[in-house]
C-alpha cells in the first residue's frame, strides 16, 4: 500500500520521464536498424548528444547561448513593459478597448514569424533585430491576459474602494493588479514559448 502511495505521488514525473525516454529509444532504433536517412537531415540522438558535449566543452555553445538569452530578456522584457499597461488600460477604458482590439487582434492572428526577412533587412542580423522579433512574438499574450484580468475583476471590490474614497491609482494597485496576477502568470507561460519561437527564427 505504501509503494502504491509513493507511485501515485511520483507518478506524473515518473511517466513523464519514461515518455522521454522511450521516444529517444524509439528515434535511435528507427533510425539504426529500420529506416536510412542523411545525416543532413536528421541523424540518431547519441550522434548529437556527442556534438552537444563538444559545444558545451569548448565553450561555443555558451557564447551562442549568452547572445540569443540577451536578445530574447530585451524583447521579453519589452512585451511585458508594453503589453501589461495596453492590456490594462484596454480593458478599464472602454473607448480604448473599441478602437484597439480589432488591430491587435488581427495582428495576433497574423504570422508574424514571417516578418523575420523584413525585420533583418531593417535591423540588420545583430541584436535589435531578434529582440523585436521577440516583443512582436510575445507582446500579445500580455496584453489580451492583462485585458481579461481586468474584465474579470471583482465590480464589487471596485466599488468598495470608491465608496471610501479610493482614487484611480488605488484601484490599480490595490484591486486591479492582484486581481490580474494569475492572468499574466497563465500569459507569461504562452509569451515564453512564442518568444523562444522567435529567438530560433532569428538565429
Amino acid at each position: 500500500m505504501a509503494l502504491r502511495d509513493r507511485y501515485s505521488e511520483y507518478q506524473r514525473p515518473i511517466l513523464g520521464a519514461a515518455s522521454v525516454i522511450g521516444f529517444f529509444l524509439l528515434w535511435e532504433g528507427l533510425l539504426t536498424f529500420v529506416v536510412s536517412v542523411d545525416a543532413f537531415f536528421l541523424t540518431q540522438p547519441s550522434e548529437i548528444a556527442v556534438v552537444a558535449r563538444e559545444l558545451l566543452l569548448g565553450g561555443a555553445l555558451w557564447r551562442d547561448l549568452a547572445v540569443s538569452s540577451r536578445a530574447f530578456a530585451w524583447g521579453f522584457g519589452a512585451a511585458v513593459v508594453v503589453g501589461i499597461p495596453v492590456g490594462v488600460f484596454m480593458g478599464w477604458r472602454r473607448r480604448a478597448e473599441y478602437t484597439l482590439d480589432p488591430f491587435l487582434t488581427a495582428l495576433y492572428a497574423s504570422p508574424l514569424v514571417a516578418l523575420a526577412p523584413l525585420l533583418i533587412i531593417i535591423f540588420g542580423v545583430g541584436l535589435t533585430g531578434k529582440a523585436v522579433l521577440v516583443f512582436l512574438l510575445a507582446v500579445f499574450p500580455f496584453i489580451f491576459n492583462a485585458f481579461a484580468g481586468v474584465k474579470a475583476t471583482d465590480q464589487l471590490l471596485i466599488s468598495v474602494v470608491r465608496s471610501f474614497g479610493g482614487k484611480e491609482k488605488d484601484l490599480y494597485f490595490k484591486v486591479i493588479l492582484p486581481s490580474i496576477l494569475p492572468y499574466l502568470v497563465a500569459g507569461a507561460r504562452i509569451a515564453i514559448g512564442r518568444g523562444i519561437v522567435g529567438i530560433i527564427v532569428g538565429e
